[in-house]
C-alpha cells in the first residue's frame, strides 16, 4: 500500500514540477518522469514503479501533447517511445533491487543469532529479533543510536566494563593465529540484566 502512495505521490510531483517549469524546460523533456520512476521503483517496488510511469506518461499525454494525437511530430513521438522503454527498464532493475532488499531484510530477520548492523559511525541500523531479545532493546529504539548506548560488554574473568570502540572489532583474527579469537563475556541488557556471551 505504501509503495503506491509514494508511486502515485512521485508521478503528481514529477507532472506539478514540469508545469510549474515549462518556461525553463522543453516540452518533451522525461528527466523528471525518470527520476520519479527510479525512486519509486527502488523505494515501493516494480509495481510501484510502473504506476509511476503510467501516471508520469499519461499525464505526459494530457498536459503536454497536442490534442490530436496524429499532429504529433515524429521526432517527438520517438521520443516519447524512448522514454517508455528507459523507463520500464528502470522499473525492471529498481523492482530487482527492492525484491533484493526485501529478501536480504527476510533472511537477516530470520537468522537464529544476534545480528546488529552498523553503519561507520558506530550508529545501529539494523537489529534482529534475537538481538532485540539478547540486548533488551527493540529495533525502533536502538536504530540511530551509537552502539556503545546499547550494548554494554564486561569480561567475565574480571568484571571489568569492556569499552567499543570503533576500532576496535568484537571478531578479531590474530596475524599468528589461523582460528579466529571470539569475544568471551557478559552482555548487559537495558534492563540490567547480565547473559553470558561466548564464542570461545
Amino acid at each position: 500500500m505504501m509503495g503506491m502512495v509514494i508511486a502515485v505521490s512521485l508521478a503528481c510531483v514529477a507532472l506539478g514540477t514540469q508545469l510549474l517549469l515549462i518556461p525553463v524546460l522543453a516540452v518533451d523533456s522525461y528527466q523528471l518522469f525518470l527520476g520519479a520512476v527510479a525512486v519509486s521503483s527502488i523505494y515501493g517496488g516494480g509495481t510501484a514503479g510502473l504506476v509511476t510511469l503510467l501516471i508520469s506518461g499519461l499525464g505526459k499525454l494530457y498536459f503536454f501533447m497536442p490534442s490530436n494525437v496524429l499532429a504529433v511530430d515524429s521526432e517527438v513521438a520517438v521520443r516519447m517511445l524512448l522514454f517508455l522503454a528507459i523507463a520500464g527498464v528502470i522499473c525492471w532493475i529498481g523492482g530487482r533491487f527492492h525484491a533484493s532488499e526485501r529478501w536480504l531484510a527476510a533472511v537477516l530477520t530470520s537468522i537464529g543469532d544476534a545480528l546488529i548492523a552498523t553503519d561507520r559511525r558506530g550508529r545501529i541500523r539494523f537489529m534482529n529479533p534475537a538481538a532485540e531479545a539478547l540486548s533488551g532493546w527493540s529495533e525502533e529504539a536502538a536504530v540511530k543510536r551509537n552502539l556503545c548506548e546499547v550494548i554494554h560488554l564486561r569480561d567475565r574473568a574480571s568484571g571489568s566494563t569492556m569499552a567499543l570502540h570503533d576500532s576496535m572489532p568484537v571478531v578479531s583474527v590474530p596475524a599468528q593465529d589461523p582460528e579466529p579469537s571470539l569475544f568471551c563475556g557478559t552482555l548487559r541488557s537495558a534492563g540490567r540484566r547480565s547473559r553470558s556471551v561466548s564464542g570461545c
